[in-house]
């Protein structure tokens, strides 16, 4: 949402800051506390990439190598489309990756890579090419970055 409010308003009217106020308000009302809510838009870098490549090359985005991790916002690619699921989970990951398996096995259409194998089923989902991209060990604050992190992608 922080991205697309840099994207879309005209800095020089005021327009960003305008809007960048207005989400504090919705996320504050939404019951966000406002001190991380400060903090992770404070922490916000504006000038992110527009497409996924980029965002795979940047040197800024912290890149956490595959290892028992928790307290964590990842993205699990599609190998066939450039699909990109970006979940989070305060869970070890690969209990919450083991989760994602068991919901495709189960057809569980409240999982969103279930939903794009199913409408698309000559897709694989890449599980080797999963990328952490975040750690917060706060819920509202990691729930706040997964939101911007969807957004990116």
């Amino acid at each position: 949402m922080l991205h697309r409010a840099h994207s879309l308003c005209d800095e020089e009217e005021g327009q960003k800051d305008e809007e960048v106020k207005l989400l504090s308000h919705a996320f504050i009302s939404s019951g966000y506390n406002p001190k991380e809510v400060d903090r992770i838009i404070d922490s916000y870098v504006f000038d992110k990439p527009d497409n996924n490549t980029q965002a795979e090359n940047r040197t800024d985005t912290l890149c956490i190598p595959y290892v028992r991790r928790k307290n964590v916002i990842y993205k699990i690619p599609c190998a066939t489309c450039d699909f990109l699921y970006v979940g989070e989970t305060s869970h070890w990951f690969d209990e919450r990756e083991s989760q994602h398996k068991r919901s495709m096995r189960n057809c569980d259409s409240n999982n969103g890579i279930y939903m794009h194998i199913a409408n698309h089923p000559d897709h694989t989902i890449a599980w080797e090419k999963t990328t952490f991209l975040d750690y917060d060990r706060n819920f509202y604050a990691r729930r706040m970055k997964e939101s911007f992190y969807i957004d990116i992608f």
